[in-house]
């Protein structure tokens, strides 16, 4: 664990960081997907997240008619919506220990945002159900910006977004091509190995 310097704002990305996996054990969601489901992940991801995931997560697609399509040409036993339903609720465990940095570093007086990478059907789910939104003070999914990290325009967004010079921001990420990105611009990064892996001081 290291200690950061001092920053005006704080970027959390979620999946890896604020969101670590299933509720019961922390595991990838997909760890029982075959078991659960009758889907296989090999095939999901041939059909799925190498077809489909670029425009899902940039918001050129919508994820139902994603899974939709996919299920189809796998011949699954399983309807979109029911896959869905099971993907968000297997990929849903807060990190309490973030949740606490966040709170303190609001208490401080720092602003917290997320920025992450998600399609927009997740990205609600885990706002309004899973209420993340009540924790911080502004939300930046790649779904709604029409770009997603490592790209640079998705940091500079942020950064006009918030009013600050780019060395004003931390971004807490568990990708390094993520942190490599953000520190290529300015920014002041943490990597997130783990959940537990958060800074010491802030």
């Amino acid at each position: 664990m290291v200690a950061l310097k001092p920053a005006l704002v704080y970027a959390f990305d979620v999946d890896g960081v604020v969101i670590c996996g299933r509720p019961t054990d922390g595991k990838p969601w997909a760890t029982d997907l075959e078991t659960d489901t009758g889907v296989s992940l090999p095939a999901l991801r041939e059909h799925f997240f190498e077809v489909y995931w670029r425009d899902l997560v940039v918001g050129r697609a919508d994820l139902i008619p994603a899974l939709d399509a996919a299920l189809n040409s796998m011949g699954a036993p399983i309807d979109a919506q029911a896959l869905q339903d099971y993907w968000f609720r297997q990929d849903s465990k807060v990190n309490a220990p973030a949740i606490a940095m966040i709170k303190d570093l609001r208490n401080a007086g720092k602003r917290v945002v997320l920025a992450t990478n998600q399609d927009q059907s997740r990205a609600r789910y885990l706002m309004d159900d899973l209420n993340l939104k009540a924790h911080v003070d502004a939300v930046y999914a790649s779904g709604d910006l029409g770009v997603a990290k490592p790209d640079a325009a998705f940091f500079n967004h942020i950064t006009v977004a918030e009013n600050v010079t780019p060395t004003g921001i931390m971004l807490l990420d568990d990708r390094i091509k993520n942190i490599d990105a953000a520190a290529a611009l300015g920014w002041q990064t943490h990597h997130v190995t783990t959940p537990l892996d958060l800074p010491t001081s802030y």
